[in-house]
């Protein structure tokens, strides 16, 4: 009797390993950058920022596909250099940001890709939601200042005018306008155990 209560008792210890081996983590934002480029009137590429992103990520290293992230972004926070044009692009020309203040991602799958892996989710910005598909390259755990940490970077890109950003677009919906059509994003997080 006392062998078979020790191996259920050893057994639902295996089975609850299993099923709880996903860590979640909680982003760093003082860590954490947000990055995007857009071509300047097709003849040289423009970067700027958001400064802030806040939001949640699962890992699970022996099912990685079980994994999930939701990701917010105060598209108030956003800096390219010149106050001037921060005010621009907040207002309703771009990111309309009193009718939408935030850009949110949720994922919808992880799928090993060589090695390295590829993430599926919706982007809602500017009052649209639509699929996006990025290249996702998760760390392995360490430790900083004897907390634990883990990062990861997400690249990604989509036509501003599938959002309904129209301004400065060329005719034929390319690169060459005022500004491009394609935005190319960077999201590098580092985050601690939630």
């Amino acid at each position: 009797m006392f062998t078979l209560l020790t191996a259920a008792l050893i057994a639902g210890s295996s089975i609850d390993t299993v099923t709880t081996s996903a860590q979640a983590y909680e982003v760093d934002p003082v860590h954490s950058s947000v990055v995007f480029s857009v071509r300047h009137a097709g003849v040289g590429n423009f970067y700027g920022m958001f400064e802030t992103i806040s939001g949640t990520f699962t890992w699970d290293d022996s099912n990685p596909s079980a994994s999930t992230f939701a990701f917010e972004i105060p598209l108030d926070s956003v800096d390219t250099n010149n106050d001037s044009r921060d005010t621009h692009v907040k207002s309703a020309d771009f990111f309309n940001v009193r009718q939408y203040p935030k850009a949110t991602f949720k994922s919808t799958g992880v799928a090993k890709s060589g090695d390295a892996f590829v993430l599926t989710g919706d982007l809602t910005f500017h009052g649209v939601t639509q699929p996006i598909t990025a290249e996702l390259e998760v760390f392995e755990e360490g430790s900083f200042r004897g907390s634990p940490k883990r990062g990861f970077e997400a690249r990604f890109q989509f036509k501003r005018s599938d959002f309904k950003m129209t301004e400065y677009l060329a005719p034929d919906g390319g690169e060459s306008g005022g500004l491009g059509n394609t935005i190319r994003i960077i999201v590098a997080v580092e985050a601690g155990r939630a």
